[in-house]
């Protein structure tokens, strides 16, 4: 039985997958960890599609979390035809002051997670003759962020492994699209710790159109997706200009907001 698999469905960008996808009548396995939400999402599905819907709860933060939820699938005799790497968190404060176990998490998340679902999909997948995985990565990941430092650098991780597996999954017939999306009305912000503002408000995207734009680019097959046209023209711009300009100014920025916060 051949299933779309979302990681980190219970909110946000995820959450939106799961309903778009059932409005397409996709049958669907969304994971998170927690089981609640899960389940009033399930509810929700369920009830405004004919879809079925497997609830496998997994914390992807831990070392044997994607196995086991592998391990789940399999058990249920389920096989993932679309990934959709979702599952993902930042931490917005200066390195050294960071705790050392949730950067370890968050790279075991973002990162470790993300690469070993892929590879235990992408290898179903070939062996089913077709297939589609969606990395979800994000701006930051084009240039090195200071202040969310390791976040930007799993994020550039996933930019550059799913360039390189759309070219080389290409001729098993499995498609791999990266989603790197700006600022999103998400959890991210109070996750991370990075406090909002108007500025930050003025050029977020409801996480319903980032959704719809990365399965739309993932369809025609395309590479990499940024969605939003603001974005796009700064994407643009963070390819040609240096990177010694880019973070130099975003630090020197970020340390002048951070400043006018203790005031």
């Amino acid at each position: 039985m051949a299933r779309a698999l979302i990681t980190g469905a219970s909110s946000g960008i995820g959450m939106e997958f799961a309903h778009l996808l059932a409005a397409e009548n996709k049958d669907l396995i969304i994971t998170a960890r927690r089981t609640d939400r899960l389940e009033q999402l399930k509810t929700e599905l369920t009830q405004q599609h004919s879809i079925q819907v497997d609830i496998i709860p997994a914390d992807l933060s831990q070392p044997t979390g994607p196995t086991e939820l592998y391990k789940q699938i399999k058990q249920r005799s389920l096989q993932v035809n679309l990934l959709i790497n979702n599952a993902g968190f930042g931490v917005y404060q200066a390195f050294t002051k960071a705790d050392h176990q949730r950067l370890t998490e968050m790279v075991q998340v973002n990162v470790t997670a993300l690469t070993e679902l892929a590879h235990l999909c992408a290898q179903d997948m070939k062996q089913l003759g077709k297939g589609a995985i969606l990395n979800v990565a994000s701006m930051v990941g084009l240039r090195p962020l200071p202040y969310y430092a390791v976040y930007a650098a799993t994020k550039a991780y996933v930019v550059s492994l799913g360039d390189a597996l759309h070219a080389e999954l290409k001729d098993d017939n499995i498609t791999v699209t990266t989603l790197s999306p700006g600022l999103t009305q998400t959890e991210f912000f109070e996750v991370s710790g990075y406090p909002r503002s108007r500025s930050t408000d003025y050029f977020t995207l409801p996480a319903r159109k980032v959704a719809q734009i990365g399965l739309k680019a993932l369809a025609k097959g395309k590479a990499h997706v940024v969605p939003g046209s603001l974005n796009n023209v700064g994407a643009w711009f963070l390819r040609w200009i240096p990177v010694s300009w880019t973070r130099q100014l975003v630090a020197k920025r970020i340390r002048q907001h951070m400043a006018a916060l203790k005031q």
